[in-house]
């Protein structure tokens, strides 16, 4: 891989400003793009990004743009930083203009992410695809209120990365090391894709609480939310989920062991680790279900889930419970949406073809 000298930042939210952030303070010019031209508007206009938090600065930022061939142009990474949800927008939107000497980073990728995003640059004429890398994991708690600005309340010690085709790892995280020198290299993507936690800890701690949901009044989502009754059923998710890794060859490590490594913090059992983590401490829940922990977490994290365990014969009794009780809920067959096996290119294949085939 060539030298990287700039880096293009593809969303402007909290994870895009945060990844920005991080870039810039390694040396890197920064090319932000965003669909949303009040975010872009107010970027231009700041010419750079106040950092407050763990993390605090002023870090410039070379351009911000609604154009997407101009945000990768002359950018060695690409690091998309959009809700899982949009992935595949993003890569439609930048299929014409991609090179195969780039690197993308889907930060997170969610369940599935880097195949989904292949499959639809190649449904889009790209013959030759870049090297894709998803992560566990956003590199950070962070939040962005107004363009411009964005509040570190974490930096995590580490995130697994994984890349399609497999193999590349390594010399990925090589690459990205100036930047966020704690990736840790992984076999394959299933690696990264059934170690996402987001749908194990957002979509049922949400339903739980839909009276607060519901309720005009603000609620902290972990320090008030998450009780330990709703920590049992987390916990429960979570077993399953690793039910469906070991099918596939993997040992994967529980949400209270990753907010061990990742947040150093101790606790009995998960309520306990949950509650003990600052990061999470100040983090308001939705006001609606009209929300990324659903309408992210369901497409692109319990429906990919779930379709995995059909194919290993695990049963998920309690992710399906929880899924269930949303689609009637919103009133979205969110089953049929997101990241099927079929729009996977998956539908039919074995496990083992399934391993083949993100190879």
């Amino acid at each position: 891989m060539n030298q990287v000298q700039k880096y293009a930042v593809l969303g402007s939210g909290s994870a895009g400003h945060a990844i920005a952030v991080l870039a810039s303070r390694a040396g890197f010019a920064v090319q932000m793009y965003d669909t949303d031209p009040e975010k872009i508007a107010g970027l231009q206009k700041a010419g750079e990004i106040v950092s407050t938090g763990e993390l605090t600065g002023r870090f410039p930022i070379a351009l911000a743009t609604l154009d997407p061939a101009e945000a990768i142009e002359g950018c060695q990474v690409i690091m998309v930083c959009t809700l899982s949800c949009d992935h595949a927008d993003v890569a439609e939107k930048i299929a014409p203009y991609i090179r195969p000497d780039q690197l993308v980073v889907l930060n997170p990728g969610a369940t599935c992410g880097a195949l989904e995003f292949r499959n639809v640059l190649r449904e889009h004429g790209v013959k030759d695809c870049p090297v894709i890398a998803e992560t566990q994991d956003l590199v950070c708690t962070c939040r962005s209120y107004t363009p411009g600005t964005v509040n570190f309340t974490g930096i995590k010690s580490e995130i697994a990365l994984a890349t399609i085709p497999a193999g590349q790892a390594q010399s990925v995280c090589q690459v990205l090391a100036e930047v966020y020198p704690h990736f840790i290299p992984q076999k394959h993507v299933l690696y990264t894709s059934l170690g996402n936690m987001a749908p194990v800890n957002h979509p049922a701690p949400t339903v739980l609480n839909i009276t607060r949901v519901e309720e005009p009044e603000d609620f902290h989502y972990f320090k008030e939310g998450f009780t330990p009754s709703i920590g049992t059923v987390v916990e429960a998710m979570d077993q399953e989920r690793r039910a469906i890794a070991r099918k596939f060859g993997m040992e994967l490590i529980s949400v209270k062991e990753w907010l061990h490594i990742t947040y150093h913090v101790e606790g009995a059992n998960l309520f306990e680790a949950m509650r003990n983590t600052p990061a999470y401490t100040n983090v308001l829940g939705p006001n609606t279900l009209n929300h990324r922990y659903i309408f992210e977490d369901l497409p692109t994290g319990l429906v990919p889930m779930t379709m995995l365990a059909r194919v290993v014969g695990v049963p998920t009794p309690v992710m399906d419970s929880i899924l269930e009780l949303l689609c009637v809920m919103t009133g979205i067959d969110y089953r049929t949406k997101g990241r099927t096996l079929e729009r996977l290119g998956l539908a039919g294949k074995t496990a083992e073809e399934i391993l083949q085939a993100i190879s």
